[in-house]
């Protein structure tokens, strides 16, 4: 499972915010979604940590703190389901 980290500063990457992480928990994937035309980060991302059982511990760090200027908003992420057209 995910977590959802918001209110990022459109500044961070992928490679800043895992290593933000990283000081934590150890880290699997990291996605900043960003907008398809520009290429801008929307302020929200998506990481997955190596061990569940941390994710958590992580929240509960992560919540609130500061990053590059911005308070983050972490909370588990939730599954996506299909969309139908």
């Amino acid at each position: 499972m995910s977590i959802y980290i918001g209110n990022l500063a459109y500044e961070a990457d992928d490679s800043t915010l895992t290593e933000h992480v990283q000081a934590l928990a150890p880290v699997r994937h990291t996605v900043v979604v960003r907008d398809k035309q520009s290429g801008r980060s929307k302020g929200f991302a998506f990481v997955t940590l190596e061990h569940e059982e941390d994710e958590d511990r992580v929240i509960e760090a992560l919540e609130g703190s500061a990053f590059l200027g911005r308070n983050l908003r972490v909370i588990k992420a939730h599954s996506r389901t299909l969309r139908m057209p």
